[in-house]
């Protein structure tokens, strides 16, 4: 219960964060040249905004880390010796965040990106602790974990295209990591540290991304959040954790795996074609609704799965439980759907 413990301590340092943080974005906002930035046509916004936004998350998350991590004020002794390969970790940030940012500047080949991400995740094997699984013959899982960590990193990549979706859900995942971790009295300074921080970076992204967008994270930011997140999910894995973490991702998952099998059993397109076909998009391209339209009803949605999440924990981690945010993530894609575009 090292969170609840430390509770008046921790809600001091995310306001001292949280405020260097949005002053950073405000300054970044403010220098930005904006007549740079070049949007998508299918999804109306402002033309009065900062692109590659992730490049401040990326930078403060990196910085945080290390002054909290070595000043030992709040969370103290790390224990770095027991986690494999921690800098690993670290270097696998900031490489996804470069090839990110050149990305958005360049617009890399999609296959060159791909090829990147699995070769990060690869080598971020190393710093998890293995086998997660002991019935599975060890090959067999890295593929699957590579798999599932590229599936990860890109569900977030896909999910950064309305004002607020990617943000929303982002203080989702890490609010409800928390609220596992403390369920757990999972008592890894480190694993606490990264949660905590993302939380408070994400949320200050989140101040200047919705309701009215002033900055976009782009690549730059979607793609280490996504890998933070799937590096999150190992860990928890790697305790025996499962269960917990449907109910904080499910709404990006849903939403992507759905419109992905759709795109590529279906429609025969290429899973990575940039179609604009995600179901949380619909009801701004085709409906003409505003952003906030959308962005509202996911933030609900993951609210009642943090409730969910909460119940399942506090209720014998009942098994039918899980069922709850599954359905409530598909009654929303489908609730979107009805905005598609019929071909006359």
């Amino acid at each position: 219960m090292i969170i609840v413990e430390k509770l008046q301590t921790f809600l001091i340092l995310a306001l001292i964060i949280l405020s260097i943080t949005s002053l950073l974005y405000y300054i970044y906002y403010k220098t930005y040249n904006k007549k740079k930035l070049i949007q998508s046509r299918l999804i109306p916004n402002s033309r009065n905004i900062a692109g590659e936004g992730g490049i401040i998350f990326v930078f403060l998350f990196l910085f945080f880390s290390w002054l909290l991590s070595t000043s030992k004020l709040v969370f103290g002794n790390m224990n770095l010796q027991v986690i494999p390969r921690f800098y690993i970790f670290f270097i696998s940030v900031v490489a996804l965040s470069i090839l990110s940012y050149i990305d958005d500047k360049f617009d890399l080949s999609k296959k060159i990106r791909f090829i990147f991400q699995i070769i990060i995740c690869f080598a971020s094997l190393s710093a998890l602790n293995l086998p997660l699984v002991d019935q599975l013959p060890l090959k067999l899982e890295f593929i699957i974990i590579i798999f599932i960590w590229v599936y990860i990193i890109n569900t977030t990549n896909f999910i950064d295209g309305l004002n607020g979706v990617v943000g929303s859900n982002g203080v989702t995942f890490f609010f409800g990591s928390l609220i596992i971790i403390n369920h757990y009295g999972i008592d890894d300074n480190f694993f606490i540290l990264i949660n905590f921080l993302t939380l408070i970076l994400v949320s200050s992204f989140l101040i200047f991304n919705y309701p009215k967008a002033y900055i976009f994270f782009g690549d730059t930011g979607s793609i280490p959040l996504g890998y933070i997140i799937g590096y999150i999910t190992f860990y928890f894995f790697s305790l025996d954790i499962f269960y917990p973490l449907i109910f904080i991702f499910a709404y990006p998952l849903v939403d992507v795996s759905i419109t992905l099998f759709d795109k590529t059993f279906i429609r025969k397109k290429l899973p990575w074609a940039r179609l604009f076909d995600y179901y949380f998009l619909m009801p701004v391209i085709n409906g003409k609704k505003s952003h906030s339209f959308v962005t509202n009803k996911i933030i609900l949605n993951n609210i009642i799965n943090i409730l969910f999440l909460i119940l399942f924990l506090n209720y014998q981690e009942n098994k039918l439980l899980l069922f709850l945010p599954i359905l409530s993530s598909i009654y929303l894609v489908y609730y979107f759907r009805k905005y598609k575009k019929v071909k006359s």
